[in-house]
C-alpha cells in the first residue's frame, strides 16, 4: 500500500520521538506487571479473572505481584504508572482493581497511540507475508466476519457479543502462551520469535 518494505514498515512504527528510556522502561514495566495479573494462578479468582488485590495485607497482594514481575521496580512507583494510565482503580486505599484484560493506557494519548500503531503494524505484516509468501509456506490466519444493511440495535447487541468472546479467546491463548513458555528450555539454540494473534471489532457506513 506505502510502497515500503515490511521492515522498513517496522522500523518506522517503532520509532518513538521524544520519549525518554525512562518513560519507556515504565511503561514496559507496567506492561509485565498487568500480564502477570492476567496468568498467575496466585492473582486469579475461582473462574480464572484477575483478583482484586490487597495493598496492604500480607501474601499474593499487589506488593507480591510487583515483586515477581516489575524487574525491581517499586509497587507504589508501578501503582501510580497503572493509575495514571487508566489500567487500574484504587479503592479506598486498601485494593486495587485491573480495569482492563491487558496494559491499554486509556487516559494517556500518547501512549495508545504507540499501542494502536504497534498493532497496526502487525496486521500489516500479516496481510504483506500472505500476498508475498512462498507457497509452500503456511499463511498466517486472516479472517474476519462481515454483514451488511445491520441495524443500529443489532451492531451495538452484536459490538457486545463481539468483546465478551473475542476477550475470552484472547485470555485463553494468553494463558496458553504464558503456561508454554514456562516450561521453555532458556538455554536452547532453536531461533526464536515475536508472536501472537489479534482481534478486532470494526464499524463503519459501507
Amino acid at each position: 500500500i506505502t510502497g515500503l518494505s515490511r521492515k522498513e514498515v517496522m522500523r518506522l512504527a517503532e520509532l518513538e520521538p521524544g520519549e525518554s528510556i525512562a518513560a519507556r522502561g515504565s511503561r514496559n514495566r507496567a506492561n509485565r506487571v498487568v500480564n502477570g495479573w492476567i496468568q498467575d494462578p496466585d492473582f486469579l479468582d475461582s473462574n480464572n479473572k484477575p483478583r482484586e488485590l490487597n495493598l496492604q495485607s500480607e501474601g499474593n497482594n499487589f506488593d507480591e505481584l510487583v515483586k515477581r514481575y516489575s524487574g525491581g521496580a517499586p509497587a507504589r512507583a508501578v501503582l501510580d504508572e497503572l493509575i495514571r494510565v487508566g489500567a487500574v482503580t484504587k479503592n479506598d486505599k486498601k485494593s486495587v482493581k485491573l480495569n482492563h484484560y491487558g496494559y491499554l493506557p486509556e487516559n494517556s494519548d500518547a501512549e495508545m497511540f504507540d499501542v494502536f500503531s504497534t498493532h497496526v503494524s502487525d496486521l500489516l505484516d500479516t496481510c504483506d507475508f500472505n500476498m508475498s509468501r512462498d507457497k509452500t509456506e503456511l499463511s498466517r490466519f486472516q479472517r474476519q466476519v462481515t454483514y451488511i444493511d445491520i441495524p443500529l440495535s443489532m451492531a451495538q447487541e452484536f459490538q457486545s457479543y463481539s468483546h465478551e468472546h473475542l476477550l475470552s479467546l484472547i485470555v485463553n491463548m494468553n494463558q496458553w502462551l504464558a503456561t508454554h513458555k514456562k516450561a521453555l528450555n532458556e538455554k536452547s539454540d532453536e531461533p526464536k520469535f515475536r508472536i501472537g494473534v489479534g482481534a478486532y471489532y470494526f464499524k463503519n457506513d459501507k
